[in-house]
Protein backbone atom coordinates (compact mmCIF):
# COMPACT_ATOMS: atom_id res chain seq x y z
CA UNK A 1 0.00 0.00 0.00
CA UNK A 2 1.37 3.41 -0.90
CA UNK A 3 1.37 6.55 1.17
CA UNK A 4 0.32 10.06 0.29
CA UNK A 5 3.17 12.43 1.06
CA UNK A 6 1.00 15.42 1.90
CA UNK A 7 -1.33 13.72 4.38
CA UNK A 8 0.72 10.85 5.84
CA UNK A 9 -2.05 8.29 5.32
CA UNK A 10 -2.52 5.37 2.99
CA UNK A 11 -3.44 6.46 -0.53
CA UNK A 12 -6.62 4.34 -0.57
CA UNK A 13 -7.92 5.93 2.64
CA UNK A 14 -6.93 9.41 1.48
CA UNK A 15 -8.35 9.00 -2.00
CA UNK A 16 -11.69 7.66 -0.67
CA UNK A 17 -12.15 11.05 1.02
CA UNK A 18 -11.57 12.90 -2.29
CA UNK A 19 -13.28 10.62 -4.82
CA UNK A 20 -16.05 12.42 -6.68
CA UNK A 21 -14.95 15.92 -5.66
CA UNK A 22 -14.22 18.79 -8.01
CA UNK A 23 -11.45 21.35 -8.10
CA UNK A 24 -12.70 24.55 -6.52
CA UNK A 25 -15.36 22.64 -4.57
CA UNK A 26 -13.11 22.29 -1.55
CA UNK A 27 -10.35 20.53 -3.51
CA UNK A 28 -7.14 22.54 -3.98
CA UNK A 29 -5.33 22.19 -7.33
CA UNK A 30 -1.93 21.76 -5.64
CA UNK A 31 -3.12 18.98 -3.31
CA UNK A 32 -1.46 15.59 -3.84
CA UNK A 33 -4.33 13.22 -4.70
CA UNK A 34 -2.15 10.21 -5.47
CA UNK A 35 1.55 9.90 -4.61
CA UNK A 36 3.44 12.24 -6.94
CA UNK A 37 0.32 13.55 -8.73
CA UNK A 38 -1.60 16.72 -7.92
CA UNK A 39 -5.34 17.26 -8.28
CA UNK A 40 -4.73 19.67 -11.17
CA UNK A 41 -2.99 16.91 -13.18
CA UNK A 42 -5.66 14.26 -12.58
CA UNK A 43 -8.89 16.30 -12.64
CA UNK A 44 -11.08 16.91 -15.69
CA UNK A 45 -9.90 19.99 -17.61
CA UNK A 46 -13.52 21.07 -18.07
CA UNK A 47 -15.05 20.74 -14.60
CA UNK A 48 -12.26 19.50 -12.29
CA UNK A 49 -14.05 16.22 -11.44
CA UNK A 50 -11.82 13.53 -9.96
CA UNK A 51 -13.21 10.02 -9.73
CA UNK A 52 -11.18 6.85 -10.29
CA UNK A 53 -11.97 3.16 -10.33
CA UNK A 54 -11.20 1.30 -7.07
CA UNK A 55 -7.55 0.28 -7.05
CA UNK A 56 -6.51 2.59 -9.90
CA UNK A 57 -4.94 5.25 -7.63
CA UNK A 58 -2.78 2.51 -6.09
CA UNK A 59 -1.64 1.29 -9.54
CA UNK A 60 -0.83 4.87 -10.50
CA UNK A 61 1.10 5.43 -7.26
CA UNK A 62 3.01 2.14 -7.65
CA UNK A 63 4.02 3.13 -11.18
CA UNK A 64 5.13 6.60 -10.01
CA UNK A 65 7.21 5.19 -7.16
CA UNK A 66 8.80 2.48 -9.30
CA UNK A 67 9.65 4.87 -12.15
CA UNK A 68 11.08 7.42 -9.67
CA UNK A 69 11.36 10.20 -12.27
CA UNK A 70 9.02 13.03 -13.25
CA UNK A 71 5.87 11.93 -15.10
CA UNK A 72 3.74 14.54 -16.90
CA UNK A 73 0.08 13.52 -17.04
CA UNK A 74 -1.77 15.23 -19.89
CA UNK A 75 -5.16 13.72 -19.10
CA UNK A 76 -6.66 11.39 -16.50
CA UNK A 77 -10.26 12.09 -15.48
CA UNK A 78 -12.71 13.46 -18.08
CA UNK A 79 -16.40 14.20 -17.85
CA UNK A 80 -18.50 12.99 -20.81
CA UNK A 81 -18.93 16.56 -22.13
CA UNK A 82 -15.18 17.25 -22.20
CA UNK A 83 -14.45 13.82 -23.68
CA UNK A 84 -16.90 14.52 -26.51
CA UNK A 85 -15.46 18.01 -27.09
CA UNK A 86 -11.94 16.65 -27.60
CA UNK A 87 -13.06 13.70 -29.75
CA UNK A 88 -12.45 11.01 -27.12
CA UNK A 89 -13.83 7.50 -27.49
CA UNK A 90 -17.36 7.00 -26.13
CA UNK A 91 -16.10 4.17 -23.88
CA UNK A 92 -12.87 5.95 -22.89
CA UNK A 93 -10.99 4.75 -19.81
CA UNK A 94 -10.77 8.45 -18.83
CA UNK A 95 -14.52 8.88 -18.20
CA UNK A 96 -15.29 9.72 -14.60
CA UNK A 97 -18.71 11.35 -14.22
CA UNK A 98 -21.17 8.51 -14.93
CA UNK A 99 -21.17 4.78 -15.75
CA UNK A 100 -20.04 3.54 -19.17
CA UNK A 101 -20.49 0.12 -20.86
CA UNK A 102 -17.43 -1.26 -19.03
CA UNK A 103 -18.57 -0.08 -15.59
CA UNK A 104 -21.57 -0.41 -13.30
CA UNK A 105 -23.76 2.29 -11.70
CA UNK A 106 -22.15 1.50 -8.35
CA UNK A 107 -18.56 1.36 -9.61
CA UNK A 108 -17.25 3.79 -12.20
CA UNK A 109 -14.44 6.28 -12.73
CA UNK A 110 -11.25 6.83 -14.70
CA UNK A 111 -8.71 4.02 -15.07
CA UNK A 112 -6.41 5.53 -17.71
CA UNK A 113 -3.88 8.34 -18.17
CA UNK A 114 -2.23 10.06 -21.11
CA UNK A 115 1.45 10.78 -20.48
CA UNK A 116 3.56 13.42 -22.23
CA UNK A 117 7.09 12.70 -23.55
CA UNK A 118 7.33 9.06 -22.42
CA UNK A 119 10.68 7.31 -22.39
CA UNK A 120 11.36 3.78 -23.60
CA UNK A 121 12.15 2.88 -19.97
CA UNK A 122 8.72 4.18 -18.87
CA UNK A 123 6.88 2.20 -21.55
CA UNK A 124 8.72 -1.00 -20.69
CA UNK A 125 7.99 -0.52 -16.98
CA UNK A 126 4.27 0.08 -17.61
CA UNK A 127 4.09 -3.11 -19.70
CA UNK A 128 5.95 -5.06 -17.01
CA UNK A 129 3.46 -3.79 -14.41
CA UNK A 130 0.47 -5.02 -16.47
CA UNK A 131 -0.78 -1.76 -18.00
CA UNK A 132 -2.28 -1.62 -21.51
CA UNK A 133 -0.34 0.87 -23.60
CA UNK A 134 -1.42 2.94 -26.59
CA UNK A 135 1.38 4.44 -28.69
CA UNK A 136 1.05 7.80 -30.48
CA UNK A 137 3.89 8.43 -32.91
CA UNK A 138 6.86 6.26 -33.79
CA UNK A 139 9.91 4.85 -32.04
CA UNK A 140 10.08 7.94 -29.83
CA UNK A 141 6.40 8.72 -29.19
CA UNK A 142 5.38 12.19 -28.07
CA UNK A 143 2.58 10.75 -25.93
CA UNK A 144 1.27 7.42 -24.70
CA UNK A 145 -2.03 6.29 -23.25
CA UNK A 146 -1.78 3.81 -20.37
CA UNK A 147 -4.78 2.16 -18.73
CA UNK A 148 -5.95 -0.61 -16.43
CA UNK A 149 -9.27 -1.11 -18.26
CA UNK A 150 -8.69 -4.87 -18.51
CA UNK A 151 -8.89 -4.98 -14.69
CA UNK A 152 -12.49 -3.76 -14.83
CA UNK A 153 -13.95 -5.08 -18.08
CA UNK A 154 -14.29 -8.18 -20.17
CA UNK A 155 -12.02 -6.66 -22.82
CA UNK A 156 -9.43 -9.07 -24.20
CA UNK A 157 -6.77 -9.13 -21.45
CA UNK A 158 -4.18 -9.95 -24.15
CA UNK A 159 -4.54 -6.50 -25.73
CA UNK A 160 -1.64 -4.96 -23.89
CA UNK A 161 -0.26 -2.87 -26.75
CA UNK A 162 -2.25 -0.86 -29.26
CA UNK A 163 -1.47 1.86 -31.77
CA UNK A 164 -3.25 5.04 -32.72
CA UNK A 165 -3.79 5.82 -36.43
CA UNK A 166 -0.80 6.96 -38.45
CA UNK A 167 1.90 4.75 -36.95
CA UNK A 168 3.96 2.87 -39.54
CA UNK A 169 4.36 -0.90 -39.75
CA UNK A 170 8.09 -0.49 -39.06
CA UNK A 171 7.34 1.41 -35.84
CA UNK A 172 4.76 -1.19 -34.79
CA UNK A 173 7.29 -3.97 -35.33
CA UNK A 174 9.86 -2.01 -33.32
CA UNK A 175 7.51 -1.84 -30.31
CA UNK A 176 6.43 -5.47 -30.64
CA UNK A 177 10.11 -6.39 -30.51
CA UNK A 178 10.85 -4.05 -27.61
CA UNK A 179 8.04 -5.48 -25.54
CA UNK A 180 8.78 -9.09 -26.60
CA UNK A 181 5.18 -9.50 -27.61
CA UNK A 182 5.56 -10.24 -31.33
CA UNK A 183 2.91 -12.74 -32.40
CA UNK A 184 0.78 -12.26 -29.26
CA UNK A 185 -1.00 -9.16 -30.54
CA UNK A 186 -2.72 -8.90 -33.89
Amino acid sequence: MSWDISAGMKTAEYYDRLNGHRLGGGLRADLFVVYGFRALELGCECCGMIRMMPGFPEHLAMFRMEYAKPVVVISCCRCHAHNKDIGGHARSSHLCDKPTPHTTPAMYGACGVDIDNPTKEMILLLEKMGWSIGIWGGMQPSMIHADRLADYSKRNPGQRLFFYPGISLADKNYWYGQLEMYGKIK
